[in-house]
């Protein structure tokens, strides 16, 4: 008997909490019903998490999104960007830049994969498993062209410069002399520093693709070239991702299905108790009937029968046809016939055919007695 009573007093111990959390959402749930959720990512009121952890065994939780970073500017050297707030991205984080005036080497139709090296700083990856980051390159144009005024010498399209030497390099061989007027240049996305249009320069070879420019002939000092701004504004990385939280029920519905179980067991166990120790059985066996009869009573006297209204009641159906009653598809007889056939006239009237007898012939139909 008292290893009973100690299973009873450890198992209520043990289920009390969570046997009083679903008693409690159970009672709070038939108060007021939380509506419909298509799933327990959608729960906002309290009622309706506790709707959510009573039903579905998992406690509804949202996280956070990944937020939108500021680009602030480039080092195109070892090819890292710096944003203007911590960014927050772990490593092989899609994201997708916007803005106007983006970094070369990057464009917004591309996806790029982060890596990322301080809360400020990050390289750019083609794959989330690629280790060598994309090339940040200056934005130098594709098609810009040095075009001399001297019609023996063919234009060359510039392909690099050097802020450091002011010097600019050629695609091919340029073969230019000194103090070759350069009439124009043509393109778009200069070296800082030069100007297209009708902008007269003179050139100073300093080898076979390279040179440098000058305002004058006889400018020693040649026209100062600086590299591409490597700072930014408006331009953000945007995440192409968004967390989810995963919820595993696996365990808490086995903590459930046990704590059923221990309830129950202690349940048989205290009315093993009862009977045991009461000498008089009588009141215990009263309540187990009460206990069952009770809900049975309620449940039976909740149950009534009402009526709705007929909705073609106001519109009763039309009765059968009788016997005497013709029908839509009854076809009506014809006509009795005459019992005196009409008389033919004896004369024509005067609008008959010209060429006939006014009378007709005596003999060609049958005399008919007069009534």
């Amino acid at each position: 008997m008292k290893n009973i009573r100690r299973v009873h007093l450890y198992l209520g111990c043990f289920f009390t909490p969570l046997l009083f959390l679903y008693i409690l959402t159970g009672f709070v749930l038939t108060l007021e019903k939380p509506g419909t959720l298509k799933s327990g990512s959608d729960a906002e009121s309290f009622l309706q998490k506790l709707s959510t952890l009573h039903q579905d065994q998992y406690y509804p939780m949202r996280i956070e999104g990944l937020v939108t970073a500021e680009l602030k500017s480039v080092d195109p050297a070892k090819d890292t960007i710096a944003t203007t707030t911590p960014h927050h991205y772990p490593d092989g984080t899609p994201v997708n830049l916007t803005g106007i005036g983006l970094p070369g080497g990057l464009n917004d139709q591309t996806v790029y994969y982060v890596r990322a090296l301080s809360p400020n700083t990050l390289t750019l990856h083609a794959k989330a498993d690629t280790e060598n980051p994309i090339d940040l390159l200056n934005p130098l144009g594709k098609n810009i062209q040095l075009n001399p005024a001297s019609p023996g010498h063919n234009s060359t399209r510039i392909i690099g410069f050097d802020p450091g030497t002011d010097t600019v390099t050629t695609e091919i061989p340029h073969s230019y002399p000194e103090g070759l007027e350069i009439s124009r240049i043509s393109g778009i996305d200069l070296p800082p520093g030069l100007k297209g249009g009708f902008q007269t320069y003179f050139v100073r070879p300093t080898g076979e693709k390279t040179l440098t420019l000058h305002e004058s002939p006889g400018d020693k000092s040649p026209v100062n070239l600086t590299a591409f701004p490597n700072t930014f504004k408006n331009v953000f990385f945007n995440p192409a991702i968004r967390p989810v939280v995963t919820n595993n029920t696996t365990g808490f519905k086995w903590l459930v299905y046990v704590m059923s179980l221990g309830v129950l067991g202690t349940m048989a166990l205290g009315v093993v108790l009862a009977i045991k120790v009461t000498k008089d059985r009588r009141p215990v066996y009263t309540a187990l009937a009460l206990g069952v009869l009770i809900p049975i009573l309620f449940l039976w006297g909740g149950t009534g029968r009402g009526t709705i209204a007929n909705e073609n009641a106001s519109n009763p159906a039309p009765e059968p046809p009788g016997k005497n009653t013709p029908t839509k598809n009854t076809i009506p007889a014809p006509p009795a016939p005459s019992e005196n056939p009409p008389v033919l006239p004896g004369k024509f009237g005067s609008a008959n055919p010209k060429g006939l007898p006014p009378e007709l012939p005596k003999g060609l139909l049958p005399e008919i007695p007069p009534k």
